[in-house]
């Protein structure tokens, strides 16, 4: 799917079968968010976002959260998936989390390459289970950490792997 355009009060849900691997690319994108995450991703195997190619694209969250999921508190991030997340593509995406994480996931995140300006409440990338940073050039400003994975129930999860980029 492409995205491109303006969305005020509103949020992008991916609610796929849990086999399928879901594309956005952010064509020039602005999405404002009025209850929770921007964009929302309860299902799929895999979220696949691509920053188009000389594009800009922004991302804001709601300052405060109604959760979708009020057992597990999720949403917990402006671009939040339950599954796998991996970013890539030329343009670049500006993240203002004024609730709590900027970028999340409860399994992994991956991020191949882009220009990502990420403005927290709390985290600035969270993955679960990992975050794996292959390239990419990346400004964070959170007031907890800038990147972060921890899983509390599998001891061979939750670490980070910054393989390339410049922070």
């Amino acid at each position: 799917y492409i995205l491109s355009g303006t969305l005020q009060s509103g949020q992008v849900v991916v609610n796929a079968p849990s086999t399928d691997t879901v594309r956005l690319v952010l064509n020039g994108v602005d999405i404002t968010a009025d209850e929770n995450a921007a964009i929302y991703a309860p299902q799929c195997d895999k979220l696949i976002i691509t920053l188009a190619e000389g594009t800009q694209n922004t991302l804001r969250d709601a300052e405060s959260f109604t959760y979708a999921d009020t057992t597990k508190e999720e949403p917990d991030a402006a671009l939040f998936a339950k599954d796998d997340l991996t970013l890539n593509g030329t343009g670049s995406l500006t993240v203002e989390a004024s609730f709590n994480n900027g970028i999340g996931t409860k399994d992994d995140v991956v991020v191949v390459s882009g220009t990502y300006n990420i403005m927290a409440a709390n985290h600035g990338i969270r993955g679960r289970d990992a975050v794996t940073v292959l390239d990419g050039t990346f400004d964070i400003q959170s007031d907890a950490d800038g990147i972060q994975s921890n899983n509390d129930e599998d001891t061979s999860k939750g670490w980070i792997s910054l393989e390339g980029g410049q922070y």
